[in-house]
């Protein structure tokens, strides 16, 4: 068992660094909307302070979430490696549920409604140019190529986990939850991560002048 635990061990850390960057995205969601909606209210900028704070408060809920699966996970001899064992069928069926909710809906909920806000304000609402500095005119550009950015992000945050939410939670209502399904919605999973860096490279130029 200590041979095959180890690497077990590390997907489930893997899982804590994914959750993570679900909670991360709804922050930066929330911060885009007080940015563009309330942009002369100090109290709601992101500021240093607001980030210590943030930043360990995501890594800790992430952990918290994924708990449960460090303390079920059984090693079987039939497979050669390590599966979620629950007690009773009902808890991995509302763990499940849980992370249905809190991974994918919620978040997905809560980032909508901010950048459909967002986009409204940004983009279909009138403004006479003539009334604007070259200032105001640089500062509205540069927030409508960072939303652009968050949203593609959040776009494909959404069709990856979604995929992998709803699999997951089907495979405790007894639904076939076959190798190739599992490697697929890991990879998507996998590819939501990777593909980020790229996306604000493409879009932003400080971002790929820095990189």
């Amino acid at each position: 068992m200590s041979q095959n635990w180890e690497p077990t061990m590390r997907r489930n850390f893997a899982w804590v660094g994914a959750s993570s960057s679900v909670f991360t995205l709804v922050f930066i969601a929330i911060e885009r909307y007080y940015a563009i909606i309330y942009p002369y209210d100090g109290k709601k900028k992101l500021t240093n302070t607001k980030l210590k704070v943030i930043i360990p408060f995501c890594w800790i809920l992430a952990f918290s979430l994924n708990v449960p699966i460090f303390l079920v996970m059984n090693f079987k001899n039939t497979l050669g490696d390590c599966e979620e064992d629950w007690p009773q069928e009902w808890m991995g069926k509302a763990n499940s549920m849980m992370w249905l909710v809190t991974m994918t809906f919620l978040p997905m909920t809560l980032m909508t409604a901010a950048y459909s806000r967002i986009v409204c304000t940004l983009w279909f609402t009138q403004i006479d140019d003539d009334q604007l500095s070259h200032r105001q005119k640089a500062v509205i550009k540069s927030r409508k190529r960072v939303t652009a950015m968050v949203i593609t992000v959040s776009i494909i945050f959404g069709i990856c986990w979604f995929t992998d939410s709803t699999f997951y939670f089907l495979h405790f209502i007894n639904s076939p939850y076959s190798d190739v399904v599992f490697a697929i919605t890991t990879i998507l999973i996998l590819f939501n991560s990777s593909v980020n860096p790229f996306v604000y490279a493409l879009v932003n130029q400080r971002f790929r002048q820095k990189i």
